[in-house]
């Protein structure tokens, strides 16, 4: 509102000299807030507009802004860092650039600035030049200023888009793959198996882009995860119960096809193994991703017994995968197989190292040698096959005669023939007119003189084909053509009741000297001379040289005496896996292997199966200690299962009648530390109980503060059986002031040792105490407690007493816990690799703490456990 009217002075209307100047600061103040108001008022209308996507009126406000501030004098980085990011929506890189180094001299640690000059050469195509601004900046910036880890992340996103094989440095506290170079992670991920790196790319970005970015990790698919179970149940004989059980359980898992399909999608050129698991069933949308890349690196050829896949398919893997570079063709149990199909693998891959056609039933033994035959280039006629596969074949007698007269596979080093269905006898045809074509040849010398591992199971069994002379005559020709020769470090021959002993000691005393693994099991022929002449054979090495077996299974040779499998067990200190089960084994055998574990240099025994034999209690406990003994000592010396990785897997001692329940206890207390499974039936039990036993490493996931809780309960001096520790514990320090003035006494002369010979009852007693005492020392001088006996020592010492918990049924799909009355319902949940478990708290031997993490197991499951409350069934009945 104006009113008309003259200006008067400021005189006039009687202002002072003070009071005009306090007026005219006032003014300019004003002044000064309505210039900066108006500065902050663009730049609000400016941002308002910007958020609502209109960049223009946006820009308009923002240089009204910027004009405002320069004609005021005001220096404010925030409103060129607004102007730059509009104009950089508009695309107007240049002055957008130019804005953002106005905002720099203005505020040389603005991360905005920065960041909006690293947009515009990034969004002009010069990704180096954006990289080497964000590297200024981040030189430039404080790291607490505001921004700054947003550089970081696109300091990470500009190497990416440089180098696609770049992985992501953010966060590598955590992640000890991040603090590793590339080429490192790599190769520990190269060492897992494929189920297992399919679970690693779940488990963050960084790691997808890794694996994802490697082919070389998806060049040898490996679907069999390393089981122990099921490496345990190599070690068993194919009769075994207990090993059928184990089989059963290490092969029940399926590989999906979305696993397979990711294989062969990542590995792309680099593909070096062609895996189509046991029973997959490969989908359309697989088999277009196996046939969109080339392979030229494929070296092996492994289609899984029972793939579900149809004859044209079949075919076109294999003349899509055959290359020279090809050594490996596994296509066991295939009725897909066939002569043509031979042909075309002699064609295209001479050079072959391994062919595995067990059970194809579609290939003519015949064909095999002409197919061959056509591609030999050698003057001495011979292919380059190395291992070859025959088991459950019905060509084989024709094979061994064939061989006999053509040496097109001389060169092979393994050769399996086993025959475990005896149904294929079924499928030989014309046996007698072979038989007599093998009579007539003038066979030279032995068919494979640089045979390795021979393979003949099933074929010397009588029990289920007595009288079919097709099993007759195939057991002869084993014999007659000399495949057990000298040279021979593998021999398997299971179920070998059908062979005399005349030939069977014949063929072992060519092999004997060089043998590492020898399986004979229910060979009747086995008789205690051929027994002796294989411990006391001089004529090929002396009586003093021990054997090179590792292996040795002789189950079921019920014609072997104890004398003389005690012979020869004694000759073979490098023994790992012992199976004498259903024999006359007995105590000498076993405190054999006893001596043998006691060895510093020997190897050490794994398994040892003595099933119906006849040690005792006493052999068995003996045995039990030795490994014992070996296990600790290995863990003291550092060489535990970090470096060695010994221990005693299996001990099997059922229907020993020998051994009784109290042996048992004790063997499963001794050997319980290395987590032995032990498989003995007492024979003073009536319910045949067996014993088994493993050692668990449990990853418990506890509710929180459930272990303070229960820390707090044990130290509650109003427990119940708090006063029988803390009477207990009186009782031990008033033994251990006795035991040290005792030791004062004695220490001041001899000449006061006579003065209480004629003491009173009550010094009496203190003696025994004291001999007690002592006598309870020297028990526990020997360094044989275990690791729990001394976290509990220690923790006494300390004061405090530990937790008391226990683990029920934790090899069920419910395990329990109870924890200081506290009891806890878990469930099984599997982890993602396997998880390493240290101990630090055990004390060392001379009783001083330890100063360095000691390995004492691994696990690949955890449990996690949530509190329940136990209610009493009203409706049971006892």
């Amino acid at each position: 509102m104006f009113v008309a009217g003259k200006k008067r002075k400021l005189g006039s209307l009687g202002v002072s000299t003070s009071a005009t100047a306090s007026a005219t600061t006032d003014t300019a103040g004003s002044a000064e807030s309505s210039e900066a108001s108006a500065v902050d008022r663009w730049y609000a209308l400016g941002t308002e507009n910007f958020r609502s996507k209109q960049y223009r009126n946006a820009l308009d406000y923002y240089n009204r802004s910027v004009a405002a501030a320069k004609k005021d004098g005001i220096r404010d980085a925030k409103v060129y860092e607004a102007r730059a990011l509009t104009l950089y929506r508009l695309k107007e890189y240049s002055r957008a650039m130019d804005d953002a180094k106005d905002a720099i001299r203005i505020n040389p640690h603005s991360a905005i600035a920065y960041s909006h000059m690293a947009n515009v050469m990034a969004a002009t195509g010069k990704p180096q030049e954006a990289l080497e601004i964000v590297d200024r900046g981040l030189l430039t910036i404080d790291p607490q200023v505001p921004g700054y880890k947003h550089m970081q992340a696109m300091r990470e996103s500009l190497m990416k888009k440089l180098d696609p094989s770049y992985v992501p440095q953010e966060c590598t506290d955590s992640d000890p793959v991040a603090r590793l170079p590339t080429d490192i992670c790599v190769v520990a991920f190269s060492l897992l198996d494929t189920r297992s790196l399919v679970a690693c790319r779940s488990v963050c970005r960084r790691w997808l882009a890794l694996i994802d970015s490697n082919p070389v990790l998806w060049s040898r698919p490996c679907f069999s995860t390393s089981n122990p179970v099921s490496e345990l149940a190599q070690q068993l004989p194919a009769y075994s119960k207990f090993g059928r059980m184990l089989r059963l359980l290490g092969d029940s898992d399926r590989v999906p096809d979305s696993a397979l399909c990711t294989v062969l999608k990542f590995s792309r050129e680099a593909l070096k193994a062609l895996v189509i698991p046991d029973a997959a069933e490969p989908s359309l949308r697989t088999l277009n991703v196996l046939f969109a890349y080339k392979r030229p690196l494929l070296e092996n050829i492994n289609i899984g017994r029972g793939a579900k896949l149809n004859a044209p398919v079949f075919g076109r893997v294999l003349s899509h995968c055959l290359a020279a570079n090809v050594s490996a063709i596994h296509v066991p149990y295939s009725a897909l197989v066939t002569d043509s199909h031979i042909a075309t693998i002699a064609r295209s891959v001479p050079q072959l190292r391994s062919l595995d056609i067990s059970g194809c039933a579609g290939v003519r033994i015949r064909q095999l040698f002409r197919a061959w035959n056509a591609t030999l280039t050698d003057s001495h006629r011979v292919t380059c096959l190395e291992r070859l596969y025959l088991c459950d074949h019905p060509g084989i007698p024709e094979f061994l005669v064939y061989s006999c007269k053509h040496r097109h596979f001389s060169n092979l080093r393994v050769l399996h023939l086993a025959i475990r269905d005896q149904n294929v006898y079924a499928r030989i045809s014309s046996i007698a007119p072979l038989m007599r074509y093998f009579e007539q040849i003038d066979a030279v010398g032995v068919p494979f003189p640089s045979l390795c591992e021979l393979n003949i199971d099933g074929i010397w069994d009588a029990t289920t084909s007595v009288n079919r002379f097709e099993s007759q005559h195939t057991s002869s020709l084993v014999l007659q053509s000399h495949l057990i020769n000298v040279g021979l470090r593998r021999l398997s021959a299971l179920n070998a009741s059908a062979v005399g002993s005349i030939p069977l000691l014949a063929s072992l005393q060519r092999c004997i000297s060089t043998l590492e693994q020898f399986h004979l099991t229910r060979a009747s022929g086995l008789s205690p001379d051929i027994m002796q002449v294989l411990a006391q054979d001089t004529a090929h090495m002396l009586l003093s040289e021990p054997l090179r077996l590792t292996s040795l299974d002789l189950s079921g040779c019920v014609g072997a005496t104890a004398h003389s499998l005690s012979m020869v067990v004694r000759r073979c200190p490098g023994l790992v896996h012992v199976n004498l089960s259903q024999t006359a084994a007995d105590n000498s055998v076993l405190s054999c292997l006893t001596e043998f574990v006691n060895l510093p240099d020997s190897k050490g025994l794994q398994v040892v199966i003595l099933d119906t034999t006849d040690i005792t209690g006493a052999a068995a406990r003996d045995f039990a200690a030795a490994c014992e003994r070996r296990f600790r000592r290995l863990r003291r010396e550092g060489y535990g299962a970090l470096k060695s990785g010994w221990r005693l897997r299996l001990f099997d001692m059922d229907n020993c009648t020998g051994i009784g329940s109290d042996a048992v206890a004790v063997v499963r207390d001794l050997l319980s530390a290395m987590g032995t499974r032990v498989s003995a039936t007492s024979a003073d039990e009536d319910d045949g109980y067996e014993y088994e036993t493993e050692e668990y490493y449990v990853v418990a996931s506890l509710p929180y503060r459930a272990l303070e809780k229960a820390a707090e309960v044990a130290n509650n001096p109003n427990r119940p059986g708090a006063r029988v520790d803390k009477y207990n514990k009186r009782v031990m320090e008033i033994k251990k002031m006795k035991r040290n003035g005792a030791q004062k006494e004695a220490g001041k002369g001899g000449g006061q040792e006579g003065n209480n010979e004629n003491g009173d009852d009550d010094d009496g007693e203190e003696d025994d105490e004291d001999d007690e005492d002592s006598d309870y020392e020297n028990s526990n001088d020997d360094g044989e407690d275990d690791d729990e006996s001394k976290r509990r020592a220690r923790a006494q010492r300390g004061g405090r007493r530990v937790a008391q918990y226990a683990l029920i049924d934790v090899d069920t799909t419910r395990p329990m816990l109870e924890l200081e009355g506290s009891i806890y319902l878990g469930k099984h949940d599997e982890l993602l690799g396997t998880h390493l478990l240290f101990d630090i708290g055990a004390d060392n031997e001379d009783g001083s703490e330890r100063t360095r993490a000691e390995l004492v197991g691994a696990t690949s499951k955890t449990i996690v456990f949530d509190p329940v409350r136990l209610r009493k069934n009203k409706d049971y009945i006892l």
